[in-house]
């Protein structure tokens, strides 16, 4: 009897410890907002920091409340994944960015890398946390074949969205968002 009770107790530790440990996996990303408003203004053609061709992106994003010091925004990029049986979400953490006190203003580009290995790319979307979209973009082509249709902003807050980067993506692109 009493070494079911230390299992029991043993087996609720553990799964306590993890949820805790899942729950606070990247702090950065924050939900703690109730909205934002702003949107991506304007998206071009042009050369990345390693002269790729590649859309960029520029606009604003402003906290309807204060933003703590660890709340961040950022971009999800939805693609339709070849071993995923719908579209899915990617967040890059590390790209992740401060909010400025007021409306933050933002330009970047569009990871070249992202489409090429993990499929078609529906869209890109400003982010104030996973699933609190402001607005999102069909990116523009160069000469490529035509994109997927841009699904309704509420149908892809709705997507999952991975906290891990896609095999493939680049690293060291200093202007991707």
């Amino acid at each position: 009897m009493i070494r079911r009770a230390l299992a029991v107790l043993a087996a609720a530790l553990v799964l306590a410890t993890s949820a805790a440990t899942a729950a606070h996996a990247d702090p950065s990303w924050s939900t703690q907002l109730p909205c934002a408003s702003g949107g991506i203004a304007a998206q071009w053609i042009g050369e990345d920091d390693q002269g790729r061709t590649t859309t960029w992106l520029s606009g604003t994003i402003e906290p309807c409340g204060p933003a703590g010091e660890g709340e961040r925004f950022g971009f999800v990029y939805y693609v339709r994944d070849r071993e995923a049986p719908g579209p899915v979400g990617y967040v890059f953490y590390e790209r992740l960015r401060q909010y400025a006190p007021g409306q933050t203003t933002f330009a970047g580009t569009i990871d070249p890398t992202v489409e090429h290995n993990n499929g078609a790319l529906i869209g890109v979307c400003l982010a104030y946390g996973p699933g609190h979209l402001v607005d999102c973009v069909q990116p523009l082509t160069d000469d490529g074949p035509p994109r997927p249709p841009l699904p309704p902003t509420h149908d892809l807050a709705g997507l999952p969205v991975s906290p891990f980067a896609p095999v493939g993506t680049e690293p060291n692109c200093a202007t991707c968002v």
